[in-house]
């Protein structure tokens, strides 16, 4: 029993293996020198076959070298990525320490300007409290560090107060913080109004500056300094300037807002004073 087209199978399949006959010879580097009729027949009519053949091969070898490339190309990416992240971090560390550096330059620098003995401390630690805000630094008892010192930042703004020591770190009790009070002053030629400065628990980066006298003369952008009024504060100290001023208890006394010099810079380095 013959099936359809079982005829036009064998032709195709003679062909196919005369074509890959003489593709082989091709390939292996043999020349044909003297053919039949028949085989020149055969060869002419199995050429534009042959280079079907040809084609689909080069188009597999291209196609396997693409994969091959594009394989190299992934893996050198993935290495620049690596090396881009490398440089990345080390850029990040250059950084970190270069303003670490200009940063104690200027504690440094600081220090030789003011009569104050002190001594400079890393910032280790800080409690993220809408009430209690303070800081704990890196220097202790060990280094002369006693509670109620001042604290300021390396351009000599107020920053607090330590609170609690250690031999080898102390509590900082931040300007900000609630319970801090400090004696202030306006700084100005016609004005030598005083008062109390206190932290306020909703506005962090100010303070209130309350019981000021009702006819002493303070305003808006007033610089405000410690007043020297309690003992363990020397006068002189920046602590911000006047942004607000408004009556209380019925006009009998003033009252202040302030913008605080220490909120102004992230604190990582700071300066105690240790003796005034």
């Amino acid at each position: 029993m013959k099936f359809p087209g079982e005829k036009k199978f064998w032709i195709i399949l003679v062909v196919i293996i005369i074509l890959f006959g003489f593709e082989a010879l091709s390939w292996k580097g043999y020349k044909i020198k003297e053919t039949s009729f028949l085989e020149s027949f055969l060869y002419q009519l199995l050429r534009p076959f042959q280079k079907i053949v040809a084609n689909v091969h080069n188009s597999v070898n291209d196609y396997w070298i693409l994969i091959t490339n594009l394989k190299e190309i992934k893996e050198e990416n993935e290495r620049l990525t690596h090396r881009i992240q490398e440089l990345e971090f080390k850029l990040a560390e250059y950084n970190k320490i270069r303003l670490e550096n200009e940063r104690l330059r200027k504690l440094l620098a600081f220090k030789e300007l003011v009569p104050f003995k002190m001594v400079g401390a890393k910032v280790i630690g800080i409690t993220p409290n809408n009430w209690i805000q303070d800081l704990i630094i890196d220097r202790g008892s060990k280094d002369g560090i006693k509670n109620k010192m001042p604290v300021i930042t390396y351009n000599g703004a107020l920053v607090g107060q330590i609170s609690q020591v250690t031999a080898n770190t102390a509590r900082v009790t931040l300007l900000t913080d609630v319970n801090f009070v400090v004696g202030g002053r306006v700084q100005r030629e016609d004005s030598r109004a005083i008062g109390i400065i206190r932290g306020q628990a909703d506005k962090k980066n100010f303070a209130i500056m309350d019981q000021i006298a009702w006819d002493a003369e303070i305003k808006e952008g007033d610089l405000v300094i410690t007043s020297g009024l309690t003992s363990n504060f020397p006068m002189g100290i920046p602590i911000g300037r006047v942004t607000r001023v408004k009556q209380e208890n019925f006009g009998l006394i003033q009252q202040a807002e302030i913008e605080l010099f220490m909120s102004l810079t992230p604190i990582e380095e700071v300066l105690v004073i240790t003796d005034f």
